[in-house]
């Protein structure tokens, strides 16, 4: 029997439902931003979660414009992924 005790492990996020809404990124990261200043993150993060947003956000115009929440897939969300860790010019 394993006697360590800490933070129970999530196994499996939940998943929202949102076939049906017609919701916009913007008003889903609105819902993300208050769901996560509920839970009490710091300032400095909540800033942080924005400002990755407005990062988001301006690579996913230039690929797609006028992008609806459906046309983001695993591949698109993999593309940006790879563009912030190699392509993007830091520090500028």
């Amino acid at each position: 029997m394993d006697r360590r005790k800490g933070k129970t492990l999530v196994r499996k996020r939940p998943s929202v439902d949102l076939h049906g809404q017609d919701y916009t990124l913007d008003q889903l990261f609105e819902r993300f931003y208050s769901f996560k200043t509920s839970q009490g993150l710091r300032d400095r993060t909540l800033s942080e979660h924005q400002k990755l947003y407005t990062y988001f956000r301006g690579w996913l115009q230039q690929k797609i414009p006028n992008p609806k929440v459906g046309d983001i897939s695993r591949d698109t969300v993999q593309a940006y992924i790879t563009y912030m860790a190699q392509e993007r010019v830091q520090f500028v």
